[in-house]
């Protein structure tokens, strides 16, 4: 996970999902105004569900309420159905390839060939967690990056058509993932 600017030559800096994500993206027509709001509404579910399962209970909480035994004890049930219903879903329908990315609010960077010229019209579908075996829809223009002297062609995507609201969960999803690194590293660190 790395901030860099939104824009080369950009002074707004935001954070970037650096990764390796299973990701395919593909030329498409326009989407009609119908097939977006279904886009968007299906990936804003996607973004929330992902939050709630990776929203790990914390240890030590101070949480003492007549019902706070019971909602851990579904919690952990519900925790474990779904990993295992992720892990069925993902034999019945393998994953595409991985592919190194950078992943932001307002653009998709990856690595590989071009699939089509600058200013064409494609959806990336971005898998974002193994458990849950549903993909991020995100439609845009397609930029094409040079290859730079040490590192391969980047591709990116542009996104059109996302609304404010799954353009701000996107944004919450990067950040809780960098805090996450961050304080996983910060425990590898720990004596």
């Amino acid at each position: 996970m790395t901030a860099q600017p939104s824009r080369p030559g950009s002074e707004t800096t935001r954070l970037v999902r650096a990764d390796r994500l299973p990701l395919v993206v593909a030329v498409i027509e326009p989407p009609s105004i119908e097939l977006l709001h279904r886009w968007n509404s299906d990936n804003l579910d996607l973004l929330h569900a992902l939050a709630a399962f990776e929203d790990a209970p914390r240890e030590g909480r101070e949480d003492h309420g007549p019902f706070a035994a019971e909602i851990s004890k579904l919690d952990a049930k519900l925790r474990l159905i779904l990993r295992l219903l992720g892990r069925l879903t993902a034999a019945s329908t393998p994953l595409p390839d991985e592919r190194e990315l950078r992943f932001g609010a307002d653009r998709l960077e990856w690595t590989g060939p071009a699939i089509g010229p600058a200013g064409v019209r494609a959806v990336a579908h971005l898998h974002l967690s193994p458990l849950i075996n549903e993909p991020l829809r995100l439609p845009g223009l397609l930029l094409l990056n040079p290859a730079g002297a040490a590192e391969p062609a980047w591709q990116c995507l542009r996104y059109q058509g996302l609304d404010p609201l799954t353009v701000d969960a996107i944004e919450k999803h990067i950040f809780l993932y960098h805090r996450r690194a961050v304080a996983k590293a910060r425990q590898q660190l720990a004596p």
